[in-house]
């Protein structure tokens, strides 16, 4: 079972689309914890996952 969103999807479409407008992201602190809204212009399509651990199992 899923926790309910801390905001609305209206709210996060409304968010992003002003961060898209003001090339910038939004972070919104809620009590579940930060989410960060980021547009598709300002992230990034490359992996930064380790194919390879190192060091641990």
């Amino acid at each position: 079972m899923s926790k309910p969103l801390a905001i609305t999807k209206r709210q996060a479409k409304t968010l992003l689309q002003a961060a898209q407008e003001q090339g910038g992201i939004v972070e919104v602190e809620t009590s579940i914890g930060i989410i960060r809204l980021i547009p598709k212009d300002k992230s990034s399509d490359d992996e930064s996952v380790d194919k390879e651990p190192k060091g641990y199992f």
